[in-house]
């Protein structure tokens, strides 16, 4: 090979590099829950997907434990400075910024068991959720639905009940929907950011909250609230956002390994909640939680029948869905 040839293949070599080197992308996706927690294996394996499927081209960095702020304001950064490139959001958040089709899936006893929510989560209808802020340079387009269990409450006090709930006080986010059934069921709300739960249970500033109940573990709710009821009042349905900007600076073959790392990361999702969920239960029961089962949630269903009503009419035709999935 002469020096023209040689110095020739040289310059290919690093032009390919350098290419190379141009389309590495770090992407920054916030976490409020511990990374031993459901939401917290998800993103890990979400992120090892995205890795795998684009090759090393684009990295997901987790920062799990609400280091980057509780979702509200992760939110926000999303949408304005854009400094978080992707989250794991409660629906109930996307509830409290105006989401109106997000809203429904938050409705009280909207899905009969976990089942019923994956039979929605993977069916047409679920792109109506994911798209629904994904439009404008401020925009979230939704990659993928997810879920962390049903929700119960947990308090300091004794709770075997729904009487028991009455005159509790109880931390929540600012999601209305929420809100107005914890009213229904003769209690107080009381907004308390997600990292402030467990402070506030043990100064007392509230004395009852609401968690599914792997969650409830990962952030040690049951060394200051070991009192649980399993209501099942509503599912913890998640959704991981990117921002526009993010999303539309990839290219679509980058794209579509994103979806497919966040379909793989759904189903794992899945699993992992189906095997922790009766290992945490067993768990907490061994080191003395005080677990209610409910039997019977007709009277939990009656107490908040306003609430439900109000809010399935404002959407029935995703409603109407939903309660069909689950006949």
């Amino acid at each position: 090979m002469n020096f023209f040839t040689r110095t020739s293949a040289i310059f290919l070599t690093i032009t390919m590099l350098s290419g190379c080197a141009k389309t590495k992308k770090t992407l920054v996706l916030a976490e409020v829950n511990p990374p031993d927690s459901v939401s917290g294996q998800m993103d890990l394996f979400f992120a090892n997907e995205v890795k795998r499927l684009t090759e090393g081209e684009i990295s997901v960095e987790v920062n799990p434990s609400s280091i980057l702020g509780d979702e509200n304001a992760v939110i926000k950064e999303m949408m304005t400075t854009k400094k978080i490139d992707l989250a794991r959001i409660s629906l109930f958040t996307l509830t409290s910024i105006g989401s109106k089709k997000a809203a429904v899936l938050t409705i009280p006893y909207i899905f009969n068991n976990r089942d019923h929510f994956w039979k929605f989560a993977n069916s047409e209808f679920a792109s109506e959720i994911l798209d629904e802020f994904y439009s404008g340079p401020d925009g979230l387009k939704g990659l993928f639905l997810a879920e962390e269990g049903f929700r119960h409450f947990f308090s300091t006090k004794p709770l075997k009940s729904l009487e028991d709930l009455s005159g509790r006080k109880i931390g929540t986010t600012n999601d209305p929907i929420l809100n107005e059934i914890i009213q229904d069921f003769g209690s107080e709300a009381i907004q308390v950011p997600f990292y402030d739960l467990l402070k506030e249970l043990i100064v007392d500033t509230i004395d009852t909250a609401e968690q599914s109940i792997v969650n409830y573990r990962s952030n040690f709710f049951d060394s200051a609230a070991p009192n649980v009821i399993l209501d099942g009042h509503t599912i913890g349905v998640t959704e991981v956002l990117i921002t526009n900007k993010a999303w539309e600076e990839l290219t679509k073959t980058q794209q579509m390994a994103l979806l497919k790392a966040g379909e793989n990361a759904s189903a794992y999702c899945r699993k992992i909640c189906e095997i922790r969920e009766p290992l945490v239960m067993e768990s907490l029961k061994a080191t003395g939680v005080n677990i209610t089962e409910v039997k019977d949630k007709t009277p939990w269903k009656e107490a908040c029948a306003e609430t439900i009503h109000k809010q399935a009419i404002k959407n029935t035709y995703l409603y109407g869905h939903i309660a069909d999935m689950g006949n």
